[in-house]
């Protein structure tokens, strides 16, 4: 009977959706930073977060289901109909998590982030203050406390896909200024149309021919999660390469890679900007930003 509910309450929500006007679909966030915005007097206060202690487990992982149901439709559909594929998923991703209690997540992301800060010195970036609040409030109040006029903020989320195919880390990169350029709550500054800069990238590593999520699940919990280990510090260190790429994309640039044709890979898909071997960049400004993906060599 629930079952038959949630199905009604899906068939609803879609009907719902397909009659909106094409104005009510979301907007890319401002993944373009004009060449003479980069540069602030007094540089830029930085702030580090993730807003998670342990590997994500969320079935909606942060790439796969985003960008094949498209955003919160998919969510809602999910949140009604997907508890037993949660209960599942929180079962094979418990191993793994077991063997990653002595990995430091949190040094890889502020690591990446200072490598990151260290090839666009143009960006003015002070040393990284790192949190564990994510929420639009933390970072409000840290935007109020700083000493500068703008603040960079590099947010990171790491979790593992709903089938345990791939590792992925995810990077919110945000600039705000601390003026409140309109009435307003404090927080409204961190919203989408007011930052002077928004974009996400991506780092996805693949294992090697997937099967079944059971046998993925088994072969990222080996032996101490070793496999595990290593896709995350590869993933954590492509992520901190793609920041100062994503940071310098012009208008451009964008027009030449809405001008590729779409690739899709598993369940990401994108525009291709640079391909090689096991690895190839994808350009998804909604709702993804810069995405690479990568098969780990095991």
């Amino acid at each position: 009977m629930i079952r038959m509910q949630l199905r009604g309450l899906c068939a609803a929500v879609l009907m719902l959706c397909a009659a909106l006007p094409a104005q009510a679909a979301p907007k890319p966030l401002k993944y373009v930073l004009p060449e003479a915005a980069r540069p602030v007097a007094g540089g830029r206060s930085v702030q580090v977060s993730v807003g998670q202690a342990e590997l994500g487990s969320n079935i909606n992982s942060t790439l796969g289901f985003a960008m094949v149901a498209g955003g919160a439709v998919g969510v809602i559909i999910e949140a009604g109909v997907g508890a037993e594929r949660a209960q599942r998923a929180q079962l094979g991703i418990t191993p793994v998590r077991r063997g990653l209690m002595d990995f430091d997540a949190d040094q890889l992301a502020i690591d990446s982030t200072k490598a990151a800060l260290a090839a666009m010195p143009w960006l003015e970036g002070q040393e990284p203050a790192f949190s564990r609040d994510a929420t639009l409030f933390g970072k409000s109040d840290f935007l109020t406390a700083a000493a500068t006029s703008q603040v960079a903020y590099f947010t990171y989320v790491y979790d593992m896909a709903p089938d345990f195919s791939s590792v992925n880390v995810s990077v919110g990169i945000a600039i705000a200024s601390k003026a409140q350029a309109k009435k307003g709550q404090p927080y409204t500054r961190l919203l989408d149309k007011n930052l002077v800069y928004g974009q996400r990238v991506s780092s996805v590593v693949r294992l090697a021919n997937p099967t079944t999520p059971a046998e993925n699940a088994q072969r990222w919990a080996a032996n101490d999660s070793a496999l595990a280990k290593k896709a995350l510090a590869l993933a954590f260190t492509k992520a901190g390469d793609l920041i100062p790429r994503a940071l310098v994309v012009t208008d451009a640039d964008v027009a030449r890679f809405n001008a590729a044709e779409r690739r899709t890979i598993g369940p990401l898909g994108g525009k291709p900007m640079e391909e090689g071997p096991g690895e190839v960049l994808l350009f998804n400004p909604l709702p993804m930003g810069l995405v690479h993906v990568q098969t780990l060599q095991e």
